[in-house]
């Protein structure tokens, strides 16, 4: 086969690929980035539009926790889809508390579903590192630890 051929073939697969990828991933990006964005800048409402109403009562019953914290960065890692209307998120936040100063890495792990067209946030875990204050009703007990890592979707 020449190196023309494979080229094409290369270029096809990768289009396809892509295709496949795109119903799935399709608007996860935004809400993956206002919704982590929301919590680092403290923009409830971004928050809250990703939130199922049952959750965001609690959320917002936590925002005085918010009061004392500042995230100095949220990245978005691993994203691995579960079918065409799941994805399980990692994500790593650096944070510090104003009454201590310590700087603080905690890894969450947020279950996203697709509801219609919007991709909302179904629940937030602890992985590893301090319990982010804000979700601390979430966090597994130290002893835990691995179970909190590896849930799976339903």
């Amino acid at each position: 086969m020449s190196s023309r051929k494979l080229a094409r073939l290369g270029a096809v697969i990768a289009l396809f690929s892509l295709f496949g990828c795109a119903t799935n991933k399709e608007g996860l990006v935004e809400a993956l980035y206002d919704y982590n964005e929301g919590i680092r800048w403290g923009r409830v409402g971004d928050v809250l539009a990703y939130l199922p109403l049952a959750k965001k009562d609690a959320y917002t019953s936590r925002m005085d926790a918010m009061r004392e914290l500042r995230i100095t960065n949220c990245r978005v890692g691993r994203v691995r889809f579960k079918g065409s209307g799941q994805a399980l998120v990692t994500v790593t936040i650096d944070w510090f508390s104003l009454r201590q100063g310590r700087v603080n890495r905690t890894v969450m792990a947020q279950k996203w579903v697709r509801v219609g067209r919007r991709w909302m946030v179904r629940d937030n875990r602890w992985v590893r590192g301090p319990t982010l204050p804000i979700f601390a009703a979430l966090a597994p007990r130290r002893g835990a630890a691995s179970k909190g890592a590896q849930f799976a979707l339903p």
